[in-house]
């Protein structure tokens, strides 16, 4: 059933089942409404405005309550302001919100504060017949009537169920004609009433009252708040040093999505204690954005350019907002005003979160293959032998070789460190010189290079030198110039031409490719101390490329240990070549695993990007899979049903893969989280968020629904910071006559997130019970700097407080 006609059809019954013995209203003297009374006419002469406005507001409540809102609380100055606008309306026989006639009364702020209350209030106006023809119609009918068009209306509902407002004003008014009823209902809170306002010269130093240019909180304005996760958390970074208050976050990149217009800011409200004596009103303006002394703004460009963290990856801001009042001697607390577009749009008191006890879980993160492919046997390494070979060119008559004509040869080998036992050298000289000083010429560069080799190492080399002419290659590439001939010479005959014919200058591009040495190394790999790191990423590297992947996954793991052990530096990681290609993709995972724990950096948007290149690469590795899905649920939107539904799906599939039903559930409950966050800010319950609520209590095997087991949700979702819906489950339990004592004072640390919470009925029974359980634990929520003094704004709060724990 549509929630409205669900809503309008409920009240009918409840109208309709009321007692004949009803209570008036709480701050008013107790009556009784006869059945006489409930069924007479309205008759304009004879109208009674109080029975009519008793009747509309006892079956509204007992409806709020029916739909699990919080009843609302009778003040005499909305009802006022309400029955001024009605009485207004029935006089220009309109509807209409304006008084242009009156200043003083010109809108429903105007109201609000000529009848003592301050500018803070919403109203909703409309009217109704009380007769049809000649048949006037009874109490109970306009009653009905009204319920029905309150309800049926969007706007009027929506206004009704708004938790932010807990005090109403009703008023009626009859037209001239006798015919029609003006109806007005004005809605507020404790930021309605301002009797604390005239007072502000009592203290030594008083609040701010300009403005700046600010304007009030607009929706359109402020709508970067409302995405900010847990805004209220912000307050935290606020603290004095040395005279100064400071402003200090450590996700920067999130803090410039909320401050990143010129006209966007922060600054900081400072608060007195002194303002929230228990003797008489608070010392507060409620036409104000601020409470107490409210500091010079802070603008986004200065904001950065103030940041005292340096360096050029730096997530993190301390900037200084401000000095600290020194006239200010006594106890204060730091609001931290939030600025957009100069829109004032949040005024953040401290909040309190209680040590709920939480049972220790690892969180969830990335998970790595170390499974897939594994051998029986992990790797260890172990000294190896090999034979390297490279090339080395020499320049004409050069047979001087220093190490700096060496090692880049050595380098290009590609190998990690390595003593050399046993060298042999093949040195060849192009066939123009002679025999005898093209000997001399290369015996020299060998014993050149060997000296180079051996001073690289302790242990001397073994060696072995041979010489020649390299007739062979000058053969080859003769046959491909003019003076092709010469190869079917004897080398002999060829030398002797070159020189009759003084060709060797001619001939010297391709004389010089057959000066060289060919070296072959007998060598045992390196792994004394740290250099069995790169050996180790050698070997890998080769297992890859010779496409092993039992052995590289193997080898992979022991790297694994050796840098969470702290042994392997972040080159072990970022050294690993790995093709981008499906056999790989495992491993690859593995790769960015290690590249985030190395740079000790938290999940992004790139990495997720190259997770699920990875998921498209090997669709089938569940480890993957699961990083993929974890990834989904972290930066993509939730989506419809439909998507919901192919998300569960997957993850459900997880648990019949070689993961651990631990990693699984996990990941589970993180979507079901994400459900429950994302759709709970519908007015009825989203069948989702039911479905998920039911698959989270079987994750943590709790089955029955009773307040231990609520307590444990609150818990889990207190953990995983929403603390909206943490509250949401306390919420049922509040009412009952027998509650355990954690409960409570965990929900009362719950509302302090939820700043209506705070005006709320249900948080002063809430407070009531936590003095009734434990009252000196009680009184400390306050004398020891739990909850902040500012809950004292909540009149009903601050008169039992004040009466129990002074």
């Amino acid at each position: 059933m549509n929630l409205k006609l669900k809503f309008y059809f409920n009240a009918l019954f409840i109208l309709f089942f009321v007692s004949v013995h009803q209570k008036t209203f709480s701050q008013q003297q107790s009556e009784f409404i006869t059945e006489t009374q409930y069924n007479a006419l309205v008759l304009p002469d004879e109208f009674d405005a109080n029975l009519l406005r008793q009747l509309v507001f006892n079956t509204l409540n007992k409806q709020l309550v029916f739909n699990n809102r919080e009843e609302l609380e009778f003040n005499q100055i909305l009802n006022q302001a309400a029955e001024n606008q009605a009485e207004f309306m029935a006089e220009i026989d309109e509807v209409y919100e304006f008084q242009n006639d009156d200043n003083t009364k010109a809108t429903i702020a105007d109201r609000i504060q000529f009848f003592g209350g301050s500018r803070f209030g919403v109203e909703n106006l409309n009217k109704t017949p009380i007769q049809k023809g000649k048949e006037f119609f009874s109490y109970k009918q306009i009653a009905e009537e009204i319920v029905f068009k309150w309800t049926s209306s969007k706007k009027s509902f929506e206004l009704l169920t708004n938790q932010k407002y807990t005090l109403i004003g009703i008023g009626f008014g009859i037209n001239e004609a006798g015919k029609k009823l003006y109806i007005s209902f004005v809605l507020g809170n404790y930021k309605s009433l301002n009797n604390g306002a005239i007072r502000r010269k009592e203290l030594d130093v008083p609040f701010s009252s300009k403005m700046f240019g600010l304007q009030p909180e607009d929706e359109k304005a402020c709508k970067n708040c409302d995405k900010f996760k847990n805004i209220e958390t912000l307050q935290h970074g606020l603290f004095v040093r040395n005279g100064k208050i400071v402003f200090k976050y450590n996700d920067l990149k999130a803090l410039k999505k909320l401050i990143k217009k010129p006209t966007d800011a922060l600054t900081v409200d400072v608060v007195q204690k002194e303002q929230y004596s228990c003797i008489g009103d608070n010392i507060i303006d409620n036409n104000l954005f601020n409470k107490g002394v409210l500091l010079k703004r802070v603008y986004s460009n200065k904001l950065y350019k103030k940041n005292l963290i340096k360096g050029e990856k730096v997530n993190e801001i301390e900037v200084v907002l401000g000095k600290f009042p020194k006239k200010i001697q006594g106890e204060y607390e730091l609001n931290l005003v939030i600025i957009q577009d100069k829109y004032v749009c949040k005024n953040l008191s401290k909040t309190y979160l209680i040590d709920a006890e939480v049972e220790s879980t690892n969180l969830l993160g990335l998970v790595a293959d170390t499974v897939t492919l594994n051998n029986e046997k992990g790797f260890t390494p172990k000294v190896e032998s090999s034979v390297l070979n490279f090339k080395i060119p020499f320049d004409k008559n050069k047979f001087t070789y220093k190490s700096e004509d060496v090692e880049p040869f050595i380098k290009s080998l590609n190998e990690p460190d390595f003593i050399i036992n046993k060298l042999k050298i093949s040195a060849f000289s192009s066939i123009e010189g002679s025999e005898t000083e093209n000997k001399i010429l290369q015996e020299k560069r060998a014993e050149s290079i060997i000296n180079v080799l051996n001073s690289r190492q302790k242990t001397k080399i073994s060696t072995e030198i041979s010489t020649d002419e390299n007739w062979e290659d000058f053969k080859k590439d003769i046959l491909n110039s003019k003076h092709e001939k010469l190869a079917s010479m004897t080398m002999s005959e060829a030398k002797e031409y070159l020189k009759t014919n003084n060709l060797q200058d001619e001939l010297e591009p391709i004389l010089s490719n057959h000066r060289y040495a060919t070296i072959e190394m007998n060598i045992t790999y390196d792994m004394m101390g740290q250099k069995e790191e790169a050996y180790v990423v050698s070997r890998f590297n080769k297992a890859v490329k010779e496409k092993n992947l039992p052995l590289a996954l193997s080898i992979q793991k022991y790297i694994f240990k050796k840098i969470l052990n702290e042994t392997y530096s972040k080159d072990a990681v970022f050294n690993q070549i790995i093709p981008l290609q499906k056999d790989f993709a495992g491993l690859m995972m593995n790769k960015l695993w290690l590249e985030k724990y190395v740079n000790n950096s938290d999940i992004n948007e790139t990495y997720a990007e190259r997770i699920e290149a990875l998921a498209e690469l090997d669709p089938f590795n569940s480890y993957i899979n699961f990083n993929n899905l974890y990834c989904d649920v972290l930066f993509k939107n939730l989506g419809d049903d439909n998507r919901i539904k192919e998300i569960q799906d997957k993850i459900s599939e997880l648990y019949f893969t070689t993961l651990s039903k631990y990693t699984v559930d996990k990941l589970n409950l993180e979507y079901q989280f994400k459900i429950i966050k994302t759709l709970d800010t519908l007015e009825t319950p989203h069948p989702k968020v039911v479905e998920s609520l039911d698959r989270i209590k079987q994750i943590v095997n709790l089955k029955e629904s009773n307040w231990q087991n609520s307590l444990k949700l609150s818990y889990m979702f207190l953990k995983q910071e929403d603390y909206d819906f943490a509250r949401k489950l306390l919420e049922p339990f509040i009412d009952d006559k027998t509650v355990f004592e954690e409960l409570i004072f965990t929900y009362i640390s719950l509302c302090t997130f939820s700043e209506h919470k705070i005006y709320s009925n249900k948080f002063v029974l809430a407070m009531q019970k936590a003095q009734e359980l434990n009252p000196e634990r009680y009184c400390k929520l306050i004398k020891e700097k739990k909850l902040s003094f500012q809950i004292f704004e909540n009149e009903k709060v601050k008169d039992d407080y004040c009466k129990n724990c002074h």
